[in-house]
């Protein structure tokens, strides 16, 4: 096999299966909790809103970290990696309780933009509420696999992905059904069971970096001698989630309008279209990681090599996942509502769309995992506010609102912002690989 494919290999299939379990933690409580009804979902897929735009503040420091760590083992500047994860980690500790309280603060108004449904608001509050308790565990084991998979170790945040997921989908069962002497919780057991899984994650990735047997080691520090490179890098990644999110957000409302049946399709299909972003993560951790650490080590053309590599089995994957969403929507979308039919129905639609989309999305990540690997992270950042706010709001509006297509025509303005991001990321890393990045060579 080529050297390239195999390391290439060797980082995503790992970072693949631990962004499938860590998306499943919260996979699973729709599932679970679609056996009690779609406006059950329609209260967790609203919640995850909110979670993943605190996710997208996390990353000024994960992301950041991941890319550093990645140039000082290439470099094998151990000490000075472990000085990046004292450093992030405190970070990351602070800024999830911060985030716990605002969201505590702020959940009713926001709960407020995203439906008005009594009773979906209801379940929704009841559902946040919990799980916003384990967002500071959360913040630290997000940054804390970010920092494995810089340091080229996706296996372990792979072996406690899984721990935790394993965990979250026992206790999902048994809490939302109340099952022997465990009480009948509803909405409420999914999520004190997600909420688990955050603290034992956060515990498991602690005792790991206690152990003494590698060269990251835990500790906490309020110095400041990274805080530059690792803000330089995660800063623009963390404000282009934040786009996404409230794009999101205003989006989802969009869709709340046409009435709690097409909320539920559509929170649907998006959770199983997540699934397909795993590979896309995948290759983004080995592009970044492969291209970060090769430039650590001044070869600029293994770098280049490493994310071409990524690009095509991203492709490959991916396009075989879009073909599955076109061809078994009904399949697919039956796991989380089998008493559903018009939200089944409904999910075929987004489905069918989004397995367009899918080489388009390989695209994306590949490449903007090379970009951001090199230090490279204004770029991505414009494309995709301009995707989101430009591309998807303004067509989704106009074609859903103004031309009276409805979902489809929402749905419509989400497949042009993929192609438009897809495209114009993948032509800059051709035009000019890592021109004028962080790490690029000097030469």
């Amino acid at each position: 096999m080529d050297g390239a494919r195999r390391e290439v290999i060797d980082i995503a299939l790992p970072a693949i299966g631990s962004n499938i379990l860590r998306l499943l933690v919260t996979t699973v409580d729709m599932i679970v909790v679609g056996r009690l009804g779609y406006r059950e979902v329609d209260a967790v897929g609203i919640s995850n809103i909110l979670i993943f735009l605190f996710q997208a503040v996390m990353i000024a420091i994960s992301a950041g970290a991941m890319v550093v760590v990645a140039h000082f083992f290439g470099m094998k500047k151990y000490d000075e990696a472990n000085e990046v994860l004292a450093e992030s980690s405190l970070l990351s500790l602070i800024i999830g309780v911060v985030l716990m309280i605002v969201g505590l603060i702020a959940q009713d108004p926001f709960i407020s933009v995203m439906t008005d449904d009594p009773v979906v608001m209801y379940r929704t509050r009841e559902y946040l509420t919990i799980v916003l308790l384990g967002v500071p565990f959360m913040s630290y084991g997000y940054l804390c696999a970010n920092v494995f998979r810089g340091a080229g170790d996706t296996r372990t945040p792979l072996y406690v992905d899984a721990v935790a997921n394993s965990l979250n989908a026992v206790f999902d069962v048994l809490l939302v059904f109340g099952i022997g002497p465990f009480p009948e919780m509803g909405v409420g057991g999914a999520a004190v069971a997600t909420t688990m899984a955050f603290a034992v994650s956060a515990v498991m990735y602690a005792l790991v970096f206690s152990s003494g047997n590698r060269a990251l080691r835990m500790g906490l520090s309020m110095k400041r001698r990274h805080w530059r490179e690792i803000l330089y890098i995660g800063l623009p990644n963390s404000a282009e989630q934040i786009g996404i999110q409230v794009s999101n957000m205003i989006y989802t409302g969009m869709v709340s309008s046409l009435g709690p049946v097409v909320l539920a399709a559509h929170l649907i299909g998006n959770r199983i279209e997540a699934l397909s972003f795993m590979p896309g993560f995948g290759f983004y951790t080995s592009s970044a990681v492969l291209v970060g650490q090769n430039l650590g080590r001044g070869d600029e053309e293994k770098a280049k090599r490493a994310a071409e590599e990524s690009l095509r089995m991203s492709v490959i994957l991916m396009g075989v996942l879009g073909l599955t969403f076109f061809f078994f929507p009904d399949q697919l979308s039956w796991i989380f509502v089998p008493g559903e039919p018009a939200v089944i129905e409904t999910s075929r639609l987004y489905l069918r769309l989004m397995g367009v989309s899918q080489i388009f999305l390989a695209l994306d990540f590949s490449m903007t995992g090379a970009l951001r690997g090199a230090g490279n992270t204004m770029f991505p950042m414009y494309v995709t506010l301009i995707g989101r706010f430009a591309v998807r709001l303004v067509f989704a509006y106009v074609l859903g609102f103004v031309l009276h297509m409805g979902i489809l025509g929402i749905w419509l303005g989400m497949l042009f912002d993929m192609i438009f991001k897809g495209v114009t990321v993948y032509a800059k890393f051709r035009k000019d690989g890592f021109k004028g990045a962080l790490y690029a060579s000097k030469a």
